[in-house]
């Protein structure tokens, strides 16, 4: 059961947490979760992370930042969609690598 939105007459409230990203063969620490992931992908969430990949091809590639050089003077909810992304980012990679 996928105890998914998608399916809101099968949901469990209170199901054990049996999702969780993987590496390799092995689970990404720190994400488990009892509802189906493609739950929580909105249009929103795609556009930032969109506008996050972006950016960095951006920042990489010719030094640009979408707000400015600036970092204090850019909304909070760009640093919170920067600094959570470069965190699961870094996770996976860490996972990646302790998987080999």
């Amino acid at each position: 059961m996928r105890n998914c939105r998608h399916f809101p007459d099968l949901i469990q409230i209170g199901r054990t947490p049996c999702w969780t990203p993987r590496a390799k063969d092995k689970e990404v620490q720190g994400y488990r979760n009892s509802e189906c992931p493609t739950s929580y992908i909105t249009p929103e969430s795609v556009w930032i992370l969109e506008l996050v990949n972006t950016h960095t091809v951006a920042t990489r590639d010719t030094g640009a930042t979408l707000f400015g050089p600036d970092s204090g003077k850019w909304p909070a909810w760009w640093t919170d969609a920067l600094v959570a992304v470069a965190s699961a980012r870094a996770d996976w990679d860490r996972t990646e690598i302790d998987a080999k």
